[in-house]
């Protein structure tokens, strides 16, 4: 669409091997949208934890400044991939990633923004798969899209998990 900006987050692979994919699939497509400026491709690193630490609140204004940045052309949807198995790592602050995962759902409220938290199940142990669906209203197996039974809605799941990441109310 003309009116959309993806960004791509990777940890499992480099820009090089998705670039490469990515023009496998659809040779067309990534010279369109390079060339429209409509695709960044980061590092996890750069985004999750600049300075090596991973902070549910500074994240915070890591997506509400990239949405801001998305937006100065005018009105555009955006289309975030994350590749999540960089949360594997011993990243000081990593075990509030579900935190921030659920206040994820606050930003996206009432935005024009489709946004895909990628675990690979592979590396990914249970238990963590079952924090990760807690905190996402929508799951995508086998290509398909459906609602999460076992989402729950941020205001619980972070009063019972992790008051101290709660919105203060006004």
């Amino acid at each position: 669409m003309a009116n959309d900006k993806q960004i791509y987050i990777h940890s499992e692979q480099t820009e090089e091997d998705f670039k490469k994919k990515f023009h496998e699939f659809c040779p067309d497509c990534l010279y369109n949208v390079e060339q429209q400026k409509r695709l960044d491709i980061k590092k996890a690193q750069d985004i999750y934890y600049p300075d090596g630490n991973f902070d549910p609140w500074k994240m915070d204004k890591t997506v509400n400044g990239y949405y801001d940045y998305t937006q100065l052309d005018g009105k555009n949807n955006l289309r975030a991939v994350a590749d999540m198995v960089w949360a594997l790592q011993k990243i000081k602050g990593v075990e509030n990633l579900f935190a921030y995962e659920s206040r994820l759902n606050y930003f996206v409220q009432n935005k024009s923004i489709i946004s895909l938290c990628l675990y690979n199940v592979s590396k990914i142990d249970g238990a963590t798969i079952m924090n990760v669906l807690k905190t996402h209203p929508y799951t995508i197996s086998g290509g398909i899209i459906t609602q999460n039974p076992y989402y729950i809605d941020p205001d619980i799941w972070l009063a019972e998990n992790a008051p101290q990441f709660l919105n203060p109310k006004s």
